[in-house]
């Protein structure tokens, strides 16, 4: 699609490009790990978005501010965001994104994207028999908490971005390190994670 300064996109209604809509839904069908799938277009211009009560629910039509737009058309491949805030739902969600170009000239079509449930991750962390006191959690390259063992924090906001151990696994190191949290102190196991084009940092913290 030609996009000319004059024209402004607006997302499509439920009954247009159907074969788009039948592909996301598709996907949503076979794995709860997406929330929702949109396209955009090249310009960041939101196009769809399924399931459609959401695309109605949205306060923006432009989304090239976001680090999953930017990250897929830096890198041409697919791309794992950070933890943002949904501005459909505002919850926390991290987008995996697929730029999709034409074979004939690699110009750029539009952008897929997956909207992750980060509620899958909890469960997966929730599902380990950690000893008492001691909590398993992910965090993204921003050190924003993206899942928690801890049943109790799950759903809390939190930022580790301070801590050595999340510094030093995100320059890509393995190791221990002795933190103090809200005056408890924790060793802290952390390794890196690269995950699409991104790095997560895996921390297992033990009191004591």
């Amino acid at each position: 699609m030609q996009i000319k300064s004059t024209v402004v996109y607006m997302e499509i209604a439920n009954n247009c490009d159907i074969e788009k809509r039948k592909i996301a839904d598709d996907i949503l069908k076979l794995s709860d790990n997406f929330e929702a799938i949109t396209f955009l277009l090249p310009n960041g211009d939101m196009y769809m978005e399924e399931p459609y009560h959401r695309q109605l629910d949205l306060s923006k039509n432009n989304f090239a501010f976001r680090d999953y737009y930017k990250g897929a058309l830096e890198t041409k491949a697919a791309l794992l965001g950070e933890v943002i805030i949904s501005v459909a739902t505002g919850e926390r969600v991290a987008v995996i994104s697929v730029p999709i170009y034409l074979e004939k000239d690699q110009s750029l079509v539009g952008i897929w994207n997956g909207v992750l449930n980060l509620g899958i991750f909890n469960k997966m962390l929730q599902s380990l028999n950690l000893s008492d006191g001691t909590r398993m959690i992910y965090v993204d390259g921003n050190g924003q908490k993206i899942a928690d063992s801890n049943t109790l924090l799950s759903d809390k906001a939190e930022s580790f971005v301070n801590l050595n151990s999340f510094k030093y696994g995100i320059s890509g190191k393995n190791g221990n390190s002795t933190e103090v949290i809200n005056g408890t102190k924790f060793l802290i196991t952390y390794s890196p994670v690269e995950i699409l084009s991104n790095t997560w940092i895996v921390m297992l913290m033990q009191p004591g």
